[in-house]
């Protein structure tokens, strides 16, 4: 018997099977490492997790008034809802462990490369037409070619 009653050897009923399920803890946290790890082992190739081991802080802002605010924001929340869909973490802030900035535009660029430079593993910065390439090709494309 495995640790949730099981039998490996035993046939089961679906009656069986409802009780060895209910007494398996789903409680437990499971990060987003685990499950990038668990898709590359199983070979599950889905264009929705094409950004799993990425923690993506994006820096899109624009050097233009208050009056395109709202439009800059939009165009945020749906860059950053197309991450999360194709399985991205989206940092809140620019902190250890960021892999990708996305940048819309070179204003911030001096800025987050300072930045970049006080941190133990660096990020790339890339532009934002790399998600959209990527999304497009449906498999993540070449970031190289995306560094600002």
């Amino acid at each position: 018997y495995d640790t949730y009653g099981d039998s490996f050897t035993a046939d089961t009923d679906p009656l069986e099977l409802k009780a060895v399920f209910s007494r398996i803890n789903t409680s437990e946290e499971i990060s987003q490492d685990m499950i990038a790890d668990l898709e590359a082992r199983y070979s599950w190739e889905s264009s929705l997790s094409m950004f799993r081991q990425q923690t993506i802080y994006l820096s899109l802002s624009d050097e233009t008034s208050n009056s395109r605010d709202r439009i800059n924001q939009t165009r945020c929340l749906t860059v950053e809802l197309i991450l999360r869909f194709h399985g991205a973490k989206v940092a809140s802030q620019l902190e250890e462990g960021v892999s990708h900035v996305i940048s819309g535009d070179h204003s911030d660029l001096k800025k987050i490369k300072a930045i970049r430079r006080t941190f133990k593993k660096k990020f790339k910065i890339v532009s934002e037409q790399w998600i959209k390439d990527s999304v497009k090709a449906g498999e993540l494309q070449n970031e190289n070619l995306y560094i600002m």
